[in-house]
């Protein structure tokens, strides 16, 4: 597993000057598991390499990377789209943890010996585990092990991700870890090949012929890296007024920061940090249409996501050039059955955090212009 020391070691430097017994509990916690993880990895990879060394012929074809800033709708969007799991292949959270062939098949296998024989007793430990562990995000981000889920974990477990302010909240003090494409050329490289070598394990395990889709809400620092390495990527970028998206994004983070640093306020330098990075995220993220080429960059609104899910979902795919089929046609149809309403039921506002509408359509008024958001 690849590991970015320079960012690691500002990490715990910035740990260090903002010790407190609840902030060390929780960094213990992280690097205790952090260790774990990567020897899991290890020993799992090294067995893949053993008994399936054609892994590392596996192409990674036309990958599909749905991105936006946080809280725009690119998790509804992935779990949709992850239905057709005769076309796509996508991470689950404990696939982009441990990135492993021999590991997803064990757990394949255990899932059909528990609808088998088992009668759901392994099924119901996942929802207590999901319920138990990801109890702070209920209601902002649903999330489970077995759920489809973004590829952070890749980043965030190396140290090339700014999701590290989730346990360090002061994202002023760790600008090494902000924007992945200015990271050395050395250092992104080497990321790259693990992270490559990760996408083509995925799609092994899922049979070979699958595309793979991805999304991110942290994508924009490294949109130029993966285009670089994946020339025939295709990227959904997702936007939502910013007036929404900006205060939602703040509350998730600072949902965790609560966890470990309660005396940290909504209306705080840190938030208002993470509100002038959400913003830069955004217009770089639209700056990358300069050298992406059209025909690869598809940007959709959000309320038309909201608004129109099925509609939006055959756009996609009539961009992509593949037909739905009878069969994904059907899950759809029967997901969207049951999401009478996306909309998140909460309205966050920018002066929870210490912002005003000004502040942000000063910062963003091309934005607003091209999309003719109201001001």
């Amino acid at each position: 597993m690849s590991i970015n020391r320079p960012v690691m070691r500002e990490a715990l430097a910035v740990a260090r000057r903002h010790a407190s017994p609840r902030r060390i509990a929780t960094l213990t916690g992280f690097g205790l598991g952090l260790l774990l993880v990567r020897g899991i990895v290890a020993l799992a990879q090294a067995i893949d390499d053993l008994l399936w060394p054609e892994i590392r012929r596996q192409r990674v074809v036309q990958p599909v990377f749905l991105c936006a800033n946080a809280r725009s709708g690119t998790t509804f969007l992935h779990r949709l789209l992850s239905l057709d799991d005769e076309h796509f292949a996508s991470f689950k959270l404990y696939q982009s943890i441990f990135p492993a062939v021999c590991i997803q098949r064990t757990v394949d296998g255990l899932a059909r010996l528990d609808r088998r024989r088992l009668g759901g007793a392994l099924q119901r430990a996942v929802r207590w585990f999901n319920a138990t562990c990801f109890r702070s995000w209920d209601d902002i981000h649903e999330m489970g092990i077995d759920r489809a889920e973004e590829d952070e974990a890749f980043f965030a477990l190396s140290f090339n991700s700014p999701a590290l302010s989730l346990l360090l909240p002061w994202v002023d003090e760790l600008p090494a870890s902000r924007w992945f494409d200015r990271f050395e050329p050395l250092q992104r490289e080497r990321f790259l090949d693990w992270y490559e070598g990760g996408l083509r394990r995925r799609l092994y395990a899922a049979g070979g012929d699958r595309t793979f889709l991805n999304k991110s809400a942290l994508f924009a620092s490294r949109i130029r890296s993966i285009y670089a390495r994946f020339p025939d990527a295709r990227f959904v970028y997702l936007i939502r007024h910013p007036y929404e998206s900006i205060p939602s994004f703040l509350n998730m983070f600072h949902a965790k920061w609560a966890t470990h640093s309660p005396e940290i306020a909504k209306d705080s330098p840190e938030s208002r940090a993470l509100a002038r990075l959400a913003m830069d995220y955004l217009r770089y993220a639209l700056h990358c249409r300069e050298f992406i080429p059209a025909e690869q960059f598809l940007v959709i609104r959000y309320e038309e996501l909201t608004g129109e899910p099925r509609a939006t979902v055959e756009q996609i795919y009539t961009w992509l050039g593949v037909e739905i089929d009878d069969r994904f046609r059907l899950a759809l149809e029967a997901d969207l059955a049951t999401q009478s309403d996306f909309e998140s039921q909460h309205a966050y506002q920018l002066a929870e955090f210490g912002l005003s509408r000004a502040e942000i359509y000063a910062e963003l008024k091309d934005v607003f212009e091209e999309f003719g958001f109201e001001a």
